[in-house]
C-alpha cells in the first residue's frame, strides 16, 4: 500500500515555524505591556500618595495653590494657625511633578507599544492565513489521493473478478454432439458449427 506524501510538506513546516515565531513576538509584546501597565499603576500610586502627603503637610488645606502662593512669599509662615514646612512642601511638589512627567512618558511608551502590538498581531494573522492555505491544499491533495487509492483498489478488485469469471467460463465445457466423449469448450464448438454450415 502506498503512503501519502505531500510535496509541500517542508513549506507547511516552514509556515508553522513562522507562525510560532510571530506568536512568540506577540507574547513578548504582551508581557512588555503588562510590565508597563504595572509601572503606570505604580506611578499613579506614587502620585496619589504624594498628594496625600502634601495634604498632610499643608494641614489638610484643600486648595494647594493658595497655600503655595502664600507660603512661597514667606517661608515658615503659618496659615490658619497651622505651621507649614515650605521646604518639604516644595520637595513633595517636585516629586509629584516628576511622577507626572514619568506618567506622561509611560503613556507615550504605552502608545508606541500598542502600535507595535497591532503590527505584530497583523503579522501573526498573515502567518496563520498562510499556514492554513497550505494545510487546506494538503487536505485537498490528501482527499484526492484517497479517492485515487479507492479507485485503484476498486479497479484491482474488478480485475480479480474478471479473471475469476474467465476461469469459470473456461471450465464451462460441454460434450460434443457427436457423442464421442471428447470435451470441447463452447467457443470452439460455435466456430465448428459455423464452419459446418458454410
Amino acid at each position: 500500500m502506498s503512503v501519502f506524501r505531500f510535496e509541500l510538506e517542508t513549506v507547511l513546516e516552514q509556515r508553522r515555524l513562522e507562525e510560532r515565531r510571530r506568536m512568540k513576538a506577540v507574547g513578548e509584546l504582551e508581557r512588555e505591556r503588562l510590565a508597563l501597565e504595572e509601572r503606570v499603576r505604580g506611578t499613579q500610586r506614587s502620585i496619589t500618595d504624594g498628594r496625600e502627603a502634601l495634604r498632610e503637610r499643608l494641614g489638610g488645606v484643600p486648595v494647594m495653590s493658595d497655600v503655595l502662593a502664600d507660603e512661597t512669599a514667606r517661608p515658615g509662615a503659618e496659615r490658619r494657625g497651622v505651621r507649614v514646612d515650605v521646604r518639604s512642601v516644595r520637595l513633595q511638589l517636585n516629586a509629584a511633578l516628576h511622577a507626572e512627567v514619568s506618567l506622561r512618558r509611560l503613556a507615550t511608551e504605552m502608545a508606541g507599544l500598542q502600535r507595535r502590538t497591532e503590527v505584530a498581531r497583523r503579522d501573526l494573522m498573515q502567518a496563520v492565513i498562510a499556514r492554513k492555505a497550505v494545510e487546506t491544499l494538503r487536505e485537498r491533495r490528501y482527499r484526492a489521493w484517497r479517492a485515487e487509492q479507492a479507485r485503484r483498489e476498486l479497479a484491482e478488485q474488478d480485475d480479480l473478478v474478471v479473471m475469476r469469471r474467465g476461469d469459470e467460463h473456461a471450465s464451462d465445457r460441454v460434450e460434443d454432439i457427436t457423442g464421442d466423449g471428447s470435451v470441447r469448450d463452447i467457443p470452439a464448438m460455435v466456430s465448428a458449427l459455423i464452419r459446418s454450415e458454410s
